[in-house]
């Protein structure tokens, strides 16, 4: 291979893969656990701290069987870094009434709260924190009691 072109691939790779990264959120895993067992269908948010105004980012995902979550930012995965408030809000399944879909947003109010009122269900009194920072952020697990 001539030196040139060995050159030119040592500069043009690289930059193809910072551009390809380039207005990517940092991702953002982890886990929720209540009473020793993982948490399934919890939607977990992070609210930027010191900012409660309506344009606020807030990432959120939703737990799978295992209780792992991804966060994303509107349709875009990840989240932006900066220290968060986190919560976790889980709801039980509501049977849905005749014609009716199961969870739809005229029944959330109905549908009873796994977590019975505890304070890390509420930004205000939720004493749960995080850090996201730049690359890929493994949390340690949200251990809820």
């Amino acid at each position: 291979m001539n030196t040139r072109l060995v050159r030119a691939l040592a500069v043009a790779v690289p930059a193809l893969a910072l551009a390809s990264c380039a207005g990517s959120a940092p991702s953002v895993i982890g886990r929720v656990t209540f009473q020793g067992k993982p948490v399934e269908g919890a939607v977990v948010t992070f609210h930027p701290k010191g900012r409660d105004d309506a344009k606020a980012e807030r990432p959120s995902g939703v737990t799978d069987k295992d209780g792992n979550f991804t966060l994303s930012t509107g349709s875009k995965a990840g989240a932006p870094p900066g220290e968060y408030v986190v919560t976790v809000n889980w709801y039980k399944p509501a049977d849905a009434p005749a014609g009716k879909k199961p969870m739809g947003t005229d029944m959330q109010a109905d549908t009873p709260d796994h977590f019975r009122g505890k304070p890390f269900a509420d930004h205000a009194t939720s004493k749960l924190t995080a850090t996201v920072g730049p690359g890929t952020n493994t949390l340690e697990p949200f251990v809820l009691d």
